[in-house]
């Protein structure tokens, strides 16, 4: 699963504090920020306290709210590959619906990370 392992921790910076998140946490905000301006990002794995059941599930039924809100929404689904990078590429342009490569099995690289295999995200 690319979330990892969630005993392999690594600290960042939030606001001039520690904080331990997961490894591939970290790894996605490296991707997504912009070091250009400040960026605010609800990540679940900060935002919400995964050890305590109870206010992860208040947290996630107020999921739908957070989502609604907010201006843009990111889902890092990991690092791009070959295959993805091309189906990204091909289905903005007219090769897609013109048949001129095989997007279904491009596609595939995509649908069958992790985050499509999630509960709530179906």
């Amino acid at each position: 699963m690319f979330w990892g392992d969630v005993n392999d921790c690594v600290i960042i910076w939030v606001e001039e504090e520690e904080l331990e998140v997961t490894a591939s946490l970290e790894f996605t905000l490296r991707h997504i920020r912009d070091p250009a301006r400040e960026v605010k990002i609800w990540a679940n794995g900060v935002c919400i306290n995964q050890s305590d059941l109870e206010e992860r599930n208040q947290q996630v039924a107020q999921m739908a709210s957070v989502c609604s809100t907010a201006q843009h929404t990111i889902i890092f689904l990991g690092s791009a590959t070959a295959s993805s990078d091309l189906l990204f590429k091909v289905s903005q342009s007219r090769a897609l619906a013109h048949g001129a490569c095989d997007h279904e099995m491009l596609g595939l690289d995509v649908l069958s990370r992790p985050w499509f295999t999630r509960v709530w995200v179906l």
